[in-house]
């Protein structure tokens, strides 16, 4: 069924469906439909007006800026500790008083003024959350970039953004002292040390407006180079009111930062809460269940943010977790790649109190756009949960391979995001900028490159990325499908299928990570998929490992995954069962056992 035709500049090369049946209550209903949008005969809509939705969006005052970041919690409790270091803090007022003086030197110092760059070799400390706010106070934009990043990515970066100023530990600055060169620099340690009431108060400079850019969040490009997401101050603030909708962040709630700096998840753990006047604690990353459960009953979290690895990583010991029954933990939000459901029934059997949030959202849409309340557990469910349907304001249209918007439930195609969470465009970077964003309807829409489906009551569930679908002698298989079916194994905690080519032949490959010691044998798995998918799709190697590679976010890289494994099969192809031994660590050539 097709519905109206997108632009021949769209950048959609992948099939795609929408919803259908009944309409929800958070859905469109057929007068909320942009005019001249043809609907054809099923489903009322395939665009999911998220405006109509039940629970109204908070009005964002215009004038408003991430500036005005600390409001809440100054008016509410200025003594109350804004951020928990655990060694030491700030309360709103240190932090506001803090972040004011810094603004100053800013402005006084360096000359940094409403539009300029400051870039921050992201390390989690009291001192970013600070420099980031007093960058927005300054006018300037906020960006964060990998601290770990290797010096030439980093080099280009710096040639791109051209900083008026770069901040990090003197340690990171050292290091990058030769890429730096004659750029200023503004040590952590220097921060510390700033008087925390020096000066008045710091107004944000004449002019600064919501659409003013906000900060500048890198990822990785298709070009070789990372594409800078240029995001807003209106757009972030939108996002924190639609998020809050369903985390329900208030001046007694106490979030945890889970998410690296230089990654999109901060601005949800740790700039969203403090927002709304929450407490966030800051801890070394030691995603052990014996610390971070210790971490989240003494400090009394209520909100956990972090992405399905991490979450993964946070879970292993079942008796360490058990401490959390009865602990003050509300929400749960995770997500940002495959979450297999047995990680998020575990959490609601522990809590059967706790609320569940299962998002997608892409760095381009300013973190979330979409996202799924799971209260109970469902312990026959095999395939992942849905990405639920888009914030309020959010709209989703799927799109097929000829660029028509799909109005049939259980379709996949390509997804494509509208609304005021947008980002504004990749930095100095106009081709790419052209490809991803795409005039509809007169509203510009991010062709995210996801491919995805609705079900009968208007979800969103995630079918993977437009490469996940090859074509092996004559026949189509998404990869989704085999690694759906590896992961309904009860032992199976991540799986990954991809394609090798031998002797100018495709043939696929799966890699399989179980915890130790109940790891099913290559004969099991076989046998499991035998089951379950058609000969045509069984791989033709299975690989057992023991460990998953991480990248500077914490989240598995199926990159390297892939890259290794293709690797040993290439050493002996004949070998077709598989173990792979990570114990070195997934920086070193994965060896066979």
């Amino acid at each position: 069924m097709r519905g109206s035709s997108l632009p021949a500049g769209a950048n959609t090369s992948c099939s795609s469906p929408p919803p259908t049946g009944t309409w929800p209550t958070c859905c469109c209903r057929p007068n909320d439909i942009p005019p001249g949008l043809q609907l054809g005969g099923g489903p009322r809509s395939s665009v999911v007006d998220a405006a109509r939705r039940r629970v109204r969006m908070t009005r964002i005052e215009t004038q408003k800026t991430l500036a005005d970041i600390l409001e809440t919690g100054l008016r509410a409790h200025p003594d109350r500790i804004a951020v928990d270091a655990l060694q030491r803090s700030l309360t709103f007022a240190e932090l506001d008083a803090l972040s004011g003086a810094l603004a100053q030197q800013f402005q006084q110092r360096w000359d940094v003024r409403r539009g300029d760059r400051v870039v921050v070799l992201a390390q989690k400390s009291l001192e970013i959350v600070a420099a980031a706010i007093a960058i927005w106070r300054a006018g300037a934009v906020y960006v964060p970039i990998d601290v770990q990043n290797p010096a030439k990515r980093t080099e280009y970066i710096l040639q791109s953004v051209k900083p008026k100023l770069v901040i990090s530990s003197q340690a990171a600055l050292d290091r990058f002292a030769q890429v730096l060169g004659d750029l200023p620099t503004l040590s952590y340690e220097a921060i510390s040390a700033l008087p925390r009431h020096a000066g008045a108060p710091v107004d944000p400079p004449v002019g600064l407006e919501g659409d003013d850019d906000c900060m500048i969040i890198h990822t990785s490009g298709s070009t070789g180079h990372p594409k800078g997401a240029v995001l807003q101050h209106r757009s972030t603030l939108v996002y924190f009111h639609n998020h809050n909708e369903y985390l329900g962040f208030g001046q007694d709630s106490r979030g945890m930062n889970n998410g690296p700096f230089h990654f999109d998840v901060a601005i949800q753990d740790t700039f969203l809460p403090l927002y709304f006047g929450a407490t966030v604690l800051l801890h070394g990353d030691l995603f052990l269940s014996r610390v971070m459960a210790s971490l989240i009953e003494k400090k009394e979290i209520t909100h956990l943010i972090a992405v399905s690895s991490v979450l993964d990583l946070i879970s292993k010991d079942e008796a360490c977790m058990e401490g959390l029954r009865h602990s003050r933990l509300q929400v749960l939000v995770t997500g940002g790649e495959l979450c297999d459901p047995k990680l998020i029934n575990r959490w609601l059997t522990l809590k059967p109190d706790l609320k569940v949030l299962y998002g997608y959202g892409p760095t381009e849409c300013n973190s979330l756009c979409t996202t799924y309340v799971v209260r109970q557990p469902d312990p026959q469910r095999t395939r992942p949960y849905p990405i639920g349907k888009p914030f309020t304001g959010m709209k989703a249209v799927l799109l097929d391979e000829d660029r028509q918007v799909i109005h049939a439930p259980q379709t996949t195609g390509v997804l494509a995001m509208a609304g005021p969470q947008l980002m504004k465009g990749y930095w100095d970077l106009p081709e790419e900028t052209q490809k991803a964003l795409i005039e509809f309807e007169g509203e510009r829409f991010y062709v995210t490159g996801d491919r995805c489906h609705w079900d009968e009551e208007g979800n969103l569930h995630f079918d993977g990325r437009n490469d996940t679908e090859v074509k092996l002698r004559g026949r189509r298989i998404n990869l989704n499908e085999i690694r759906d079916a590896l992961l309904a194994h009860p032992q199976v905690r991540y799986a990954v299928v991809n394609t090798v080519v031998q002797d100018g032949v495709a043939e696929l490959f799966s890699f399989v990570y179980s915890d130790p010691p109940a790891t099913p044998t290559h004969a099991e798995l076989e046998a499991w998929l035998k089951e379950r998918v058609p000969g045509y799709m069984m791989p033709r190697y299975i690989c057992l490992a023991n460990g998953l590679p991480r990248t500077s976010t914490a989240k598995v890289s199926e990159r390297d995954i892939v890259s290794s494994v293709v690797g040993v099969i290439a050493k002996d192809p004949s070998k077709t069962h598989l173990v792979l031994d990570a114990q070195g660590g997934f920086d070193n050539p994965i060896q066979v056992r």
